[in-house]
């Protein structure tokens, strides 16, 4: 017990700590892409369409697709160069930003974009005023895609 928490504590005092660096979202973008179905060990799955036209069906069979958000991000990073951020909304949470800045942790292609969000639906008080919500900083995971250098 008593090593347990000694390497715990020694762990926690030489872990590395990233600077954190300011970074400016021009505009962001949600598109939509729609990939196969498939999952290794398995049959496809298949869509079947079916359409009536003057009494006659036609049906076609196609590999079943499924939609993938992601988000695009084009971002000035701290040493002026513009970047590409990129975040697929089906693999982890990531959410497009409004235009601004933003602290972030840079590591290997990978941006940790610090985001606050609201822990709970809007609340009025009886004369109407809003009430104060909770909120809370999340890191948001942005792979850097692409990187032009400073002007």
């Amino acid at each position: 017990m008593r090593i347990t928490v000694f390497l715990l504590l020694c762990s926690v005092a030489f872990a590395k700590e990233k600077p954190t660096v300011t970074i400016t979202v021009e505009d962001s973008h949600v598109r939509k892409q729609s990939v196969p179905v498939y999952l290794p060990g398995r049959n496809r799955e298949l869509d079947t369409n079916c359409t009536t036209s003057d009494g006659q069906t036609n049906c076609a069979t196609t590999n079943a697709t499924r939609n993938v958000l992601h988000i695009d991000l084009h971002a000035i990073m701290p040493d002026g160069s513009r970047a590409l951020l990129w975040c697929e909304v089906n693999l982890r949470y990531c959410t497009d930003l409004e235009p601004g800045k933003y602290q972030a942790e840079l590591d290997r292609g990978t941006a940790w974009v610090y985001v606050t969000t609201f822990t709970e639906s809007p609340k009025y008080a009886n004369n109407g005023t809003l009430l104060p919500r909770k909120t809370r900083v999340e890191r948001v995971k942005y792979k850097i895609l692409v990187a032009s250098s400073p002007p």
